[in-house]
């Protein structure tokens, strides 16, 4: 209980660097705990102590020692309410995640969780080749699996005199590249970049909340992609063929919800106004995919093809009851621009060239 600002915030920037956060509970990295506690200054206001700096470690050890950081965060928290919410509260998912605990009870004039997550790859692989016979190939695959959530866990209650924000948001920069040249009598070229993305950012408020008292509730997840796959290659020779293919496949889900058994203002005292629940996925992708091939038989072929599948949704859950003064609003909203394009040149007596972009956006969109 504070007459101040509780806020909770978790931040990830590119592939190593985690921290997972709670209500008055933080742990820092995937490889190093950094736990706090609290401190109660003369006026009443609590505030968090110093988590000390972020450290980076290996992405694959998040997983394995969620669990382990949860415990150390809730040991050094001693004995009080934030410990009790925190131990009720399940392991977080592996990624980043921003929280107030299950039954925890908030007393303050606004509240937030916000997990953010920034992802900036590049990958570039080159090859070449010269000889009687060449073969040259080049293959650059990337595959991003991040999960960012922010949530209030099961039965949460919040008394607030201004706003709640519940935000997870991610925002990636991806690209694979692929380049490759060969020559000689025989001479054959691949060249592949193929990106996967499986990210999801998920905001909600749990089974059984308890809204008494807000100026405003957001509960928000947005979803900022940008990926780029490109490759070029030559074959020179005889006898010369090559391929040139980018493919970008982009799923997961952007999800806002508020859940079953939700009660809003339901105590008779102060109001509660506006509600926004809000979902926004946008993706920007491009393929490009060009080949070249010379010889007194050359043939090439490209393909530059886009898939698009996220499911986008807000969605308020049954049996909540909500009693307001401003506005109810469930959005969801799903924006993709995608530009797939495929180049051959092929020259020579016998000479065949074939280019193939596709693209496909096949969403699930629902606000309910």
């Amino acid at each position: 209980s504070t007459g101040g600002v509780v806020g909770d915030q978790a931040n990830k920037s590119g592939m190593v660097t985690d921290n997972l956060g709670g209500f008055q509970g933080q742990s820092g990295s995937s490889s190093t705990v950094n736990t706090v506690g609290y401190n109660r200054g003369a006026d009443g206001r609590l505030t968090l102590t110093d988590p000390g700096s972020q450290t980076t470690g290996n992405s694959g050890l998040i997983s394995s020692t969620t669990t382990a950081n949860k415990g150390a965060a809730t040991t050094s928290l001693g004995t009080n309410n934030a410990r009790a919410a925190f131990t009720a509260t399940n392991d977080p998912d592996s990624g980043v995640n921003a929280f107030f605990g299950a039954g925890s009870v908030i007393t303050a004039n606004d509240a937030s969780a916000v997990a953010s997550e920034k992802i900036s790859v590049r990958s570039v692989a080159g090859g070449g080749a010269i000889g009687a016979a060449a073969f040259g190939a080049a293959v650059s695959v990337v595959t991003i699996k991040s999960n960012t959530q922010a949530y209030a866990g099961v039965g949460a209650e919040f008394n607030l005199t201004g706003n709640l924000v519940i935000r997870a948001e991610m925002t990636s920069s991806v690209s694979g590249e692929g380049y490759a040249g060969v020559g000689g009598l025989v001479a054959l070229g691949a060249q592949v970049a193929v990106i996967n993305d499986a990210s999801n950012q998920i905001a909600f408020i749990d089974d059984n909340a308890k809204l008494n008292s807000a100026a405003s509730v957001t509960v928000e997840a947005t979803s900022n992609r940008y990926d780029n796959a490109r490759t070029a290659g030559g074959q020179v020779g005889t006898v010369a063929a090559g391929a040139s293919i980018s493919r970008i496949t982009a799923t997961g889900r952007t999800e806002a919800f508020i859940d079953n058994g939700a009660r809003i203002d339901q105590d008779g005292g102060a109001t509660v106004g506006n509600i926004t629940v809000r979902a926004d996925h946008y993706t920007k992708e491009k393929a490009f995919a060009i080949g070249v091939a010379a010889g007194i038989v050359a043939g090439v072929g490209q393909e530059a093809s886009l898939s698009l599948s996220p499911v986008v949704s807000a969605r308020v859950g049954d049996n909540v009851q909500a009693r307001m003064a401003g506005i109810l609003t469930v959005r969801a909203n799903a924006t993709p621009e995608l530009d797939a394009e495929a180049r051959g040149y092929a020259a020579g007596l016998a000479a065949v060239g074939v280019s193939l972009p596709k693209t496909t956006f096949n969403p699930s969109v629902t606000a309910s």
